[in-house]
């Protein structure tokens, strides 16, 4: 982390939605020091983020899925999921109640394939230091990888970038 100034994480609309209107516009994101970790030299230790964490590989993908309108999108099926998950953790903390909880299952189970359109977020370093937290070696996707977790990113600090 040291020297870095961005952070980037690939999100979905659907998921920034759901962070602004049920969690009082905080994001939880996985996050990367880098957007595409292919074009580093070959001995860049950044270069080890596989292709389940890069986000420009992840943002690339989902593009592709939503393009295509691909009902059966492995990432968009995996989005669905881990928002079900986020919301039962929200819930089990107590920010948001039952009804509000029932509403973003039926939210995430009724969208769309456009609304998992990909978003790239732009996370200055310095507006998140003391909340970075360094993922597990054993829940990253490669053991030599660089992976970073947020858990409570506010609005005010990240940019959101979108490709077309």
């Amino acid at each position: 982390m040291k020297g870095n100034l961005l952070f980037y994480s690939t999100n979905t609309k659907i998921a920034f939605y759901i962070a602004e209107q049920f969690y009082n516009s905080e994001h939880y994101v996985w996050c990367a020091p880098v957007y595409n970790p292919e074009k580093l030299e070959a001995y860049d230790f950044r270069k080890k983020i596989p292709v389940s964490s890069s986000p420009y590989k992840i943002y690339k993908n989902l593009l592709d899925d939503v393009g295509s309108n691909d009902k059966h999108s492995y990432k968009i099926e995996q989005n669905r999921i881990g928002l079900k998950k986020g919301a039962a953790i929200m819930l089990e903390k107590g920010i948001i109640d039952e009804n509000d909880f029932a509403r973003i299952l039926a939210i995430v189970d009724s969208a769309e394939v456009n609304e998992f359109t990909p978003l790239l977020y732009l996370i200055p370093a310095n507006n998140v230091e003391s909340k970075i937290n360094t993922v597990n070696v054993e829940d990253s996707a490669n053991p030599l990888s660089v992976e970073y977790q947020i858990y409570d990113l506010k609005r005010e600090e990240f940019e959101i970038i979108e490709f077309e």
